[in-house]
């Protein structure tokens, strides 16, 4: 998460494409789904 995280915030460019197992990606997702589902709700207080 540490190397997408400021890709998607515009903090810093894209460099090689990285290759990550199903598991990797799948924790990653799970994550960022909880991150947002957080915002979602302290933004609805």
């Amino acid at each position: 998460m540490q190397y997408l995280v400021p890709i998607q915030r515009g903090e810093k460019n894209a460099g090689e494409i990285l290759m990550v197992t199903r598991e990797e990606a799948d924790a990653y997702f799970h994550a960022e789904d909880q991150a947002v589902t957080m915002a979602e709700y302290g933004m609805s207080q």
